[in-house]
C-alpha cells in the first residue's frame, strides 16, 4: 500500500478526487468518481471496472491535459471551478493540497497513471431512512418515497423535485449489486485507506451490518471506517450500533473508526428543514459517541441551503459548547446544497450580510481544521454575496416550500419571519 505519497499530478486542474474517490449507490446501481460527479451505470458482469469507467477515464486524461473536464449534461468538476472562480477554495484544492495519504497504488509507479484502483469507497446503502429532509431525494429518504406515494395526482411535482421512484432498484437487485460489493472488498479491501457508509441512515439499514462484519473477516489495520449520520437514532439503536464499529478498532480489524454528523444549523430551523429531527437527541447521541475512550474527533458535514445559513452560527456555537464539555475536537466540513428549490443563490447576496457576519463572528479559528473549514464555508459565501435574486429559483421554494406546509402542517414562514418578509418582495 501506498502511504504517505502526496498525489503527483500537478496540472491547472488536477484532482486528487478524480483519481481516489469512487461513491457507489446501492439502491440504483451507480457509481459516482467524485460525489460531484455525473451517476454511472455499474455493469453487473464487469462490476470491478466500476473505478475505471470510461467517462471518467476521459475525464482523468482531460486534468491531465490541465483541461477542465467536459459534463455537458451535468454540473460535475464545474461545481469547483466555480467556487475557485469566485475567489473561493474548493473540494479539488482542499483535497489535492491536503490528503498525502490517499493516492491509489498505482500513481507510484506510474505517475499519470489512469486505470487505478480507489483509495476512498464511499458506499449509499439503501433510502431506508427516519427523516424526510426538504431538500432530499426519494433515492436517499424512504420517508420521502412514502410521501410522494401518498400523493399520486402529484406525481409529476414529486418526479420534479424530489426524484423518480422508479429509479430504485428492486429489493433483489440491490441484494445483487451488495453482494458484489461485498465480494470486491474481500479482494480489494486492503488497498482502502477509508471506508464510508451512508444511507438514507445508514444505521437504520439492513445492509449496514454486512458492511460492518466484512472487516471481520478481511481485517485492514489501514483503514479509517467512516459513517454519514443524522445522528436521530433511537438511543439505545444508537449505542448498539456505535459500539458494533467501536470493536473493530478495539480488535484491531481497522484502525481507526470516525463519525460524520449530518447538521446544517441548529434549533428549531434544523427542525424544519431535516422534517423528523430532534434536537434534544442528537446532542444525547453525538455526547454519547465522543464520551467513548476510542473516538479522539467527531465531523459535522453541512449542507448549506437558502435557510440554512440563516443559523448556521447557531451549530458553530454548539460545537464549541460540545468540545468544552467532552474536551474532544470537532471538524467542520461543508457544501453548497444541490436541489434546485433551496439553492443558496435563491435571494440576493445582500440579505445574507447579517448571516455572514454572523457565521465569521462564530466560526473557530483555533485549529488547523478549523481554518480549513473557514476557508471552504467562504468558498461557498463567496458565490452568493454579491448575486442578484433569481425569480426562477424563488418561484421553485415556493412551489416546493408551500406543498410541503400543506402535506406536512407545518409552516416554513414561521419559522423563517425574516426570510418570508424577505421573498414576498420578489413574488409574482
Amino acid at each position: 500500500m501506498a502511504t504517505n505519497i502526496p498525489f503527483p499530478i500537478r496540472t491547472e486542474t488536477s484532482c486528487l478526487l478524480k483519481w481516489n474517490w469512487s461513491t457507489i449507490f446501492l439502491n440504483t446501481g451507480e457509481v459516482s468518481v467524485c460525489h460531484r460527479n455525473k451517476r454511472l451505470k455499474i455493469p453487473k458482469d464487469n462490476f470491478d471496472s466500476f473505478h475505471n469507467l470510461p467517462y471518467t477515464v476521459h475525464h482523468r486524461y482531460s486534468m491531465l491535459r490541465g483541461e477542465w473536464p467536459h459534463s455537458p449534461d451535468h454540473t460535475g468538476c464545474k461545481y469547483c471551478k466555480n467556487i475557485e472562480d469566485a475567489g473561493g477554495r474548493s473540494d479539488r484544492q482542499y483535497m489535492t493540497e491536503t490528503q498525502v495519504d490517499q493516492t491509489p497504488d498505482e500513481l507510484v509507479n506510474d505517475p499519470t497513471a489512469v486505470l487505478v484502483t480507489p483509495a476512498v469507497l464511499e458506499i449509499f446503502l439503501s433510502n431506508t431512512c427516519n427523516l424526510a429532509c426538504t431538500y432530499c431525494r426519494v433515492g436517499n429518504s424512504s420517508k420521502l418515497e412514502a410521501e410522494s406515494k401518498k400523493y399520486p395526482e402529484q406525481q409529476e411535482f414529486s418526479d420534479f423535485y424530489f426524484g423518480k421512484i422508479k429509479e430504485n432498484l428492486p429489493k433483489s437487485e440491490l441484494k445483487e449489486y451488495k453482494e458484489l460489493c461485498l465480494g470486491w472488498i474481500a479482494k480489494n479491501g486492503s488497498k482502502l485507506r477509508r471506508f464510508h457508509l451512508l444511507g438514507g441512515e445508514p444505521m437504520y439499514t439492513e445492509e449496514f451490518s454486512d458492511f460492518i462484519d466484512v472487516w471481520n473477516n478481511y481485517p485492514n489495520t489501514n483503514l479509517i471506517l467512516n459513517v454519514v449520520s443524522n445522528v436521530n437514532l433511537k438511543h439505545n439503536l444508537w449505542k448498539t450500533q456505535i459500539d458494533k464499529v467501536i470493536n473493530l478498532v478495539r480488535n484491531k480489524k481497522i484502525k481507526d473508526f470516525e463519525l460524520t454528523a449530518s447538521l446544517d444549523c441548529w434549533g428549531p430551523e434544523q427542525e424544519y428543514i431535516r422534517t423528523g429531527f430532534d434536537c434534544a437527541l442528537a446532542e444525547k447521541n453525538i455526547l454519547y459517541y465522543l464520551s467513548l475512550p476510542e473516538v479522539t474527533y467527531l465531523n459535522i458535514n453541512s449542507t448549506h441551503s437558502a435557510l440554512s445559513l440563516l443559523t448556521y452560527h447557531e451549530l458553530l456555537e454548539k460545537k464549541a459548547q460540545w468540545e468544552e464539555k467532552t474536551n474532544k475536537s470537532i471538524r467542520l466540513f461543508s457544501q453548497a446544497v444541490g436541489s434546485k428549490h433551496v439553492d443558496i443563490g435563491t435571494l440576493a447576496g445582500n440579505f445574507y450580510v447579517q448571516a455572514v457576519k454572523n457565521i465569521l463572528k462564530s466560526h473557530p479559528r483555533k485549529t488547523w481544521d478549523d481554518q480549513q473549514a473557514l476557508k471552504a464555508t467562504n468558498g461557498i459565501l463567496k458565490t452568493i454575496i454579491n448575486s442578484d435574486p433569481d425569480p426562477e429559483k424563488i418561484q421553485h421554494f415556493l412551489n416546493v416550500y408551500n406543498e410541503l406546509d400543506r402535506r406536512r402542517n407545518t409552516n416554513w414562514k414561521e419559522v423563517f419571519p425574516e426570510f418570508a418578509a424577505e421573498i414576498e418582495k420578489y413574488k409574482k
